[in-house]
């Protein structure tokens, strides 16, 4: 046997046996590439599954080893495939953020939008605040309103983690910043996150102040009162907008959605568009 696939099985530990893994799903879990290879040579199943219908390129794209994952796509491995969760080696990817493995899954014709799917990889990269795996899924094509019964849709899960940075590049793509699920909006977990400055990108997208949840709760009937939130959401609902305020926010309304990017294009001052895109010194 040679050195790479002894060291393969050196540390293939019991709790792996336990879950019906074979070497070459712990070969691509470790990123052990010459160990993959000597596998692979030896004609090992690339599209092995376990009982939980783990993949050894569901493994690899869930560390993002990158190589193994180039490796088992070239010998064959089945990119659309599904666990037993229904995560497909695309979602493992945005779960880790690694834009390497997203890239390569695009590239070799994974479907973004699986109709099967809980929950999509968008969601997962949302989630986890993976902003510039978000970026790259948006921009292949993934549904910004999918649902996925549990958060609701990808910007529902950026906003229950605060997560500025994923839930900016979901409303810079025409995200539906008045989505609801159960009537929960949003701002409403935005709110309850404590995100100040999450809240007040929202509402310059035009957030709901006044929308209820399924227990006839507004935003602000969620956070503490004498609080920064409970103040700014206050002050949105009291306060006359300032004149520069209100024409940032009738922009972002009147821009066809999911064109907001589209503003470098229309002639305004770099710093106006800076300002509404959230670039330079404006960036969260």
């Amino acid at each position: 046997m040679s050195t790479s696939l002894t060291t393969a099985r050196s540390g293939y530990n019991d709790s792996f046996l336990g879950q019906n893994r074979t070497p070459i799903h712990f070969a691509a879990y470790q990123g052990q590439l010459h160990a993959l290879y000597g596998l692979i040579k030896l004609g090992k199943n690339v599209n092995s599954r376990t009982v939980d219908g783990v993949t050894p390129l569901h493994e690899a794209c869930s560390r993002g080893n990158f190589y193994c994952a180039k490796m088992l796509i070239q010998a064959g491995a089945e990119v659309n495939v599904r666990n037993i969760d229904g995560s497909s080696p695309l979602g493992d990817a945005a779960c880790n953020g690694s834009l390497d493995c997203i890239n390569l899954l695009l590239d070799s014709g994974v479907l973004v939008n699986d109709p099967m799917a809980r929950s999509t990889p968008l969601h997962e990269a949302a989630l986890r605040d993976h902003w510039a795996a978000v970026t790259a899924l948006i921009n292949a094509g993934c549904k910004l309103e999918a649902s996925d019964g549990h958060f609701g849709t990808p910007l529902h899960a950026a906003c229950f983690k605060g997560n500025v940075a994923s839930a900016l590049q979901l409303v810079l793509a025409g995200a539906n910043v008045n989505a609801t699920k159960l009537h929960e909006s949003p701002l409403h977990l935005a709110a309850a996150a404590g995100s100040l400055l999450l809240v007040k990108i929202l509402i310059e997208f035009g957030a709901n102040l006044n929308q209820r949840d399924n227990r006839g709760r507004r935003p602000i009937d969620l956070v503490i009162s004498d609080t920064e939130m409970y103040k700014l959401l206050k002050q949105y609902e009291t306060d006359v907008l300032s004149l520069q305020d209100s024409c940032r926010m009738t922009i972002h309304r009147h821009v066809k959605r999911g064109n907001t990017r589209d503003l470098v294009n229309v002639g305004l001052p770099v710093p106006l568009i800076d300002r509404l895109l959230y670039r330079g010194p404006w960036a969260p």
